[in-house]
């Protein structure tokens, strides 16, 4: 089978993985493992990863699936009929590893649980994705990133206010991209150590688990040493609700704490003549030669121990505010790196459909899709030495009959699941 159906150079040209996956962790890790050269089947009921039908622009086709399911195969089946179930069967004897992001009951209602694969194949590597982890009352809860976001402080450590909303981080979803990285780097941690010891196990992540390992400089309490915001949720946060506070005001007056002074003032942005510039001035020098360029004082750069005005940082913020806002981005661009202070451009994601700088390193790549349509859309996020060869997302079922055939099913005996429905 592995002979049939991977014809990849990559460094994991050697593996076949089933993905058991939908909307964004699964379907992300699998889109990593095909990048690197696996081959990846994407096991997917007839109806379709419910991915397809987001914002489709023609029928199980929609720029949201397309964008995480480069190079994998579509293998639309039926798996709550025996028959499917006894395809399954046979093509699990065949893989290397799992990846699943369902609902813990969903998996073993449907029999893709790692109990019900290692009886077939006890030396697949199984990554589970859950929501909360696989212990604990929140267990078989569905996980979502933006309820993620809200159940991991996420939402109220952003401190997004807009005309009286809350703002997600909506840019991404960054606690599924990054449970997806998690779920790779596991799958490959159990192929290493089964390679020493011959079996075969089951790896859980998490959206929880990844989603507070993505805050862990800020998730953190040293005896005696209580962070700002921790004094805050102490001393003021029940205060605050027992005066029956309107909740924007206590996201307020927490926000007054999460970030220190110094980062408000020197890492951050500043609007300009035309446009906004980030500024990057972690390092203590970068921003003495920012103070020097404006002609402005800052006192704490000499002694940031000492007490200073509740509002000095503002009254500060406000001075360099005045001088961005004298000079387009172009010419702070250029006054800034000459003296070495990291700073970029604001800029729009659309802008970076035709970067030449992600262009240049494949990181935008335009391929055709099998709609016909052209498409830009993001490279790999690793680049090796040879050349990996890329393909769009998959149609639905499109390579149901290459499957089948690899594991030796005949013509009429395809033709007659298609007819029944067992698969697409």
């Amino acid at each position: 089978m592995k002979q049939n159906l991977n014809i990849s150079n990559g460094p994991l040209s050697s593996l076949i993985i089933i993905e058991f996956g939908n909307y964004v962790a699964g379907p992300w890790a699998g889109q990593l493992l095909a990048d690197m050269g696996a081959t990846v089947i994407k096991i997917e009921p007839i109806s379709g990863d419910p991915w397809r039908k987001s914002n489709e622009f023609k029928p199980n086709e929609s720029k949201s699936f397309i964008s995480i399911n480069r190079g994998v195969k579509s293998f639309a089946i039926n798996l709550k009929s025996i028959e499917g179930n006894n395809i399954l069967s046979n093509l699990i004897k065949n893989i290397d590893g799992v990846i699943s992001n369902n609902r813990i009951d969903t998996s073993k209602k449907l029999k893709i649980d790692y109990n019900s694969l290692k009886k077939i194949n006890d030396k697949i590597i199984y990554v589970e994705i859950t929501g909360y982890g696989v212990k604990g009352k929140k267990s078989k809860d569905p996980g979502f990133d933006t309820i993620m976001q809200g159940y991991t402080g996420t939402i109220t450590g952003e401190g997004k206010i807009n005309r009286g909303d809350i703002g997600l981080v909506q840019s991404t979803s960054f606690i599924d991209f990054s449970t997806g990285y998690a779920a790779v780097n596991a799958l490959l941690a159990g192929v290493i150590e089964r390679s020493i010891t011959g079996k075969g196990q089951k790896i859980s992540t998490s959206l929880l688990a990844n989603a507070l390992g993505m805050q862990s400089m800020r998730l953190i309490d040293v005896e005696n040493y209580p962070s700002p915001t921790k004094n805050w949720f102490d001393n003021k946060y029940n205060k605050l609700k027992k005066t029956k506070t309107n909740f924007i005001n206590i996201l307020g007056s927490y926000n007054e704490q999460v970030r220190s002074n110094l980062l408000k003032t020197y890492y951050r942005v500043y609007t300009t003549k035309d446009g906004a510039i980030t500024l990057g001035a972690l390092a203590n020098h970068a921003r003495i030669s920012i103070t020097k360029l404006f002609n402005i004082k800052d006192e704490r750069l000499l002694n940031n121990s000492k007490k200073f005005p509740k509002n000095y940082h503002k009254n500060i913020e406000k001075k360099f505010q005045e001088k961005f806002d004298n000079h387009t981005t172009n010419y702070w661009l250029k006054k800034l790196k000459k003296n070495n202070i990291p700073c970029e451009a604001v800029r729009f994601i659309e802008e970076l459909l035709s970067d030449e700088q992600a262009i240049k390193n494949n990181n935008i790549i335009k391929f055709k899709h099998h709609t016909g349509d052209n498409i830009i859309t993001t490279g790999p996020v690793l680049d090796f030495n040879h050349k990996i060869k890329k393909k769009s997302a998959p149609k639905l079922g499109e390579n149901n009959i290459e499957i089948l055939t690899s594991l030796g099913y005949k013509k009429d005996t395809i033709k007659d699941y298609i007819k029944k429905k067992i698969i697409l």
